[in-house]
């Protein structure tokens, strides 16, 4: 599967990110795709309110992913950062948005029982 940059030219993006802004301006738009291909999710654009918290995105984004299990801890990245489950969406928003606009988040898993 393609990345979401490598799909949709930067002035797509823009227009994209610019529309959905005007539309639903309390909303931030969030692309979300898995930083190896282990892992599948049933769609990759999301919105989300400017308070939500990162870690009810994670919960929210856990339920999208088929192929995880119960034992796997859940990660997301921005920028290979890896953002406080306590911070708004609208804050890591502001401080990690592309110039096209939208927020990129990476999610990864990991094992916690061996």
């Amino acid at each position: 599967m393609k990345s979401f940059t490598d799909e949709f030219s930067e002035d797509d993006r823009l227009a994209l990110s610019q529309e959905i802004m005007q539309r639903y301006p309390d909303r931030i738009p969030i692309i979300c795709e898995p930083k190896d291909t282990s892992l599948t999710i049933d769609k990759r654009k999301f919105l989300a309110p400017r308070d939500y918290k990162v870690g009810h995105f994670l919960l929210t984004l856990r339920r999208r992913i088929s192929n995880i299990n119960s034992n796997d801890a859940l990660y997301i990245f921005s920028n290979n950062f890896i953002p406080p489950t306590g911070k708004n969406i609208g804050e890591l928003y502001d401080e990690m948005k592309s110039k096209d606009g939208l927020l990129y988040l990476k999610f990864a898993k990991e094992s916690t029982f061996g």
